[in-house]
């Protein structure tokens, strides 16, 4: 899961790429020992439709083209990222009116006793499942409420949604790295993170929030 569903990179497309490799190779392998076949007595001859050498060049064509599809899809990660990223863009704090409401606020959880912090001085918010982890200079908060409940309850103003797994506060970037098919949001790392990652079906918004 961690490396299905975690932050894209280098590593782990390689990792994945090898679970994925040992995962088939077991299960045709497993399924070659355990088959088994048994004579029946009087029992129809089947004809063969296709030879041999017929059926092992269609197999040869067929995964050769399916592999090519997948490696493909995940080429991106073997281009140098000097040549797929634009250099980060230093952004100036944005003005409050980009910032979430003044009077809204996320629960957190220690030691037994709910608490609440401003949306405002919350940099990002990172699902875990179905609670979430929030970034703020006081170190990183355990939420109670998922990703969407905390998108859906600070409404259209609030922080936004970069990632399928991360809200960020854009009055917190300090910058943004455009990449070939998704992009990074850099904060200054007082509140506890640094990066985030935003997909590509998000960059128009953020951009837009970004005044860029």
């Amino acid at each position: 899961m961690t490396l299905a569903y975690g932050e894209r990179s280098d590593r782990r497309v390689v990792l994945a790429t090898l679970v994925f490799g040992m995962a088939v190779a077991a299960v045709h392998f497993a399924a070659m020992r355990w088959t088994n076949f048994a004579a029946h007595p009087g029992a129809a001859v089947p004809v063969q439709g296709i030879s041999n050498e017929a059926l092992a060049l269609i197999v040869l064509v067929s995964c050769f083209l399916i592999m090519s599809a997948f490696l493909l899809t995940g080429a991106g990660f073997v281009i140098p990222e000097e040549a797929t990223a634009a250099q980060p863009v230093p952004l100036a704090p944005l003005p409050s009116a980009t910032a979430p409401e003044a009077g809204a606020r996320l629960p957190f959880e220690r030691d037994g006793t709910i608490y609440f912090v401003p949306a405002a001085d919350v940099a990002a918010v990172r699902a875990e499942g179905h609670y979430t982890f929030l970034y703020t200079r006081e170190g990183r908060l355990f939420c109670p409420w998922s990703i969407t409940a905390a998108e859906r309850r600070l409404g259209p103003g609030g922080l936004m949604r970069v990632h399928r797994s991360y809200l960020v506060n854009p009055a917190h970037v300090t910058g943004f790295e455009r990449r070939k098919d998704n992009g990074i949001c850099l904060f200054d790392g007082s509140a506890h993170i640094e990066r985030v990652p935003v997909s590509r079906a998000h960059i128009a918004g953020l951009r837009a929030r970004l005044g860029l």
